[in-house]
């Protein structure tokens, strides 16, 4: 049941990121469009967060500290630190 609610949860948040993708080229309004890729770009980042967590999961595999680091750090902006 965990594994399925959340494959179903990527399926969705997939869905969500075609859906946003597609209709994004075609928004004239700035703020909205603004919107929109902030919302876009957080989906893509957290997408690929769950996918890695399920993987180690259905993997069995131990998630390791350095593991953890590399999720939590992958798509982040500069790191922590100020730009760059």
């Amino acid at each position: 049941m965990f594994f399925q609610n959340r494959e179903k949860h990527i399926r969705l948040e997939a869905e969500l990121i075609g859906k946003i993708g597609k209709k994004l080229p075609s928004i004239e309004d700035k703020k909205v469009k603004l919107l929109l890729n902030a919302i876009l770009m957080d989906e893509k980042r957290h997408h690929e967060l769950l996918k890695k967590v399920l993987e180690i999961l259905v993997r069995g595999e131990t998630i390791t500290e350095e593991d953890w680091w590399d999720i939590l750090w992958r798509n982040v902006p500069f790191h922590g630190a100020l730009g760059g």
